[in-house]
């Protein structure tokens, strides 16, 4: 199978809002857990994706000129609180003139996805379809790289409450200014969050 698909669209950051752990009163699903669930599935997603990039060799030159490799896998991470996330899915990579795209496609899942905001657990569990584009030379990120992240979840409450929610994300790593930036819709809501990122993340 040739992954034909490749994002390159660059995410256009309007306003930053910022991250904050204050609970304020009640319970239910907020805002902020909202922003917090894209920004914790796309860091461990990212961790996934690089762990299979650094499968296919760090070096950027260790195939020929013009040359294609592509290889399906399966990766699930632990989330902060218990439960795990995984993605299932196949990365291609190509090699022109000694630098290295890769594109990424995968399905993935949360399993009893958990973490604490507070005293309060929210847990999640449901699927969703991930895309992603990379570029490295001389074995670096170099220029923009993409995410996409779409699909439903299932959240429950300590205390019981629950509801199903409907997904779309986009995330644009950079590697000159080290930032992530997270934006989309989640459970009807508009989230935008800009993080500090390293190369080593993913």
């Amino acid at each position: 199978m040739r992954l034909t698909h490749r994002l390159l669209g660059l995410v256009c950051i309007v306003a930053l809002a910022a991250c904050s752990d204050d609970l304020g009163p009640g319970d239910g699903f907020d805002a902020e857990d909202a922003a917090l669930i894209a920004v914790e599935t796309d860091a461990l997603t990212g961790a996934m994706i690089l762990a299979q990039l650094d499968n296919f060799g760090i070096g950027s030159t260790n195939l020929g000129a013009n040359s294609l490799d592509e290889r399906e896998f399966t990766r699930t991470r632990a989330c902060p609180a218990g439960g795990s996330v995984t993605i299932t899915g196949a990365a291609e990579r190509t090699v022109t003139d000694g630098v290295a795209e890769y594109t990424v496609q995968a399905e993935g899942v949360w399993d009893e996805c958990a973490r604490a905001r507070g005293s309060r657990m929210l847990t999640i569990d449901g699927t969703f379809h991930l895309e992603a584009y990379r570029r490295r030379a001389n074995g670096q990120f170099a220029g923009i790289q993409t995410a996409t992240k779409s699909g439903e979840f299932t959240w429950t409450r300590g205390n019981g409450e629950s509801g199903t929610c409907a997904f779309s994300v986009t995330t644009t790593r950079n590697p000159e200014t080290h930032t992530r930036h997270v934006e989309g819709t989640v459970c009807g809501r508009s989230i935008e969050r800009e993080v500090t990122w390293q190369r080593s993340e993913g």
